[in-house]
């Protein structure tokens, strides 16, 4: 997995089935945030998934959720599933900063809408 052309294409399998699944909860684009940063030397592609509905929410369901999610949606692409690191985080968490800050070397998926968290 540690291939530059299937890395890039975890990404965009991975952030197109966060996307879905804030879609599917009813978020706008600026209500959601995901982050992506790639280990190469690992294999694997690491995610963190930032939204202002996790606000309060117990951190344990909703990253079992959206695990659950992704496994359903994702079902085909054992490969990208192995090599896929994800932490699920409330937009509070984000913003309270220390060991929730999102760190420099994640990079922002969406350019769209400049985040308030980096």
């Amino acid at each position: 997995m540690a291939e530059d052309s299937e890395m890039r294409r975890s990404v965009f399998l991975v952030a197109g089935a966060l996307t879905r699944f804030a879609e599917s909860q009813g978020w706008k684009d600026p209500q959601y945030w995901i982050y992506y940063r790639i280990n190469p030397d690992w294999g694997k592609v690491h995610f963190i998934f930032v939204a202002e509905a996790f606000n309060g929410k117990n951190p344990y369901e909703t990253t079992r959720q959206v695990w659950a999610y992704l496994e359903e949606e994702l079902k085909e692409y054992s490969d990208v599933l192995s090599s896929l690191g994800l932490v699920v985080r409330s937009k509070e968490q984000v913003n309270e900063g220390g060991i929730y800050a999102i760190g420099s070397e994640y990079k922002e998926y969406w350019t769209l809408y400049p985040s308030s968290t980096s």
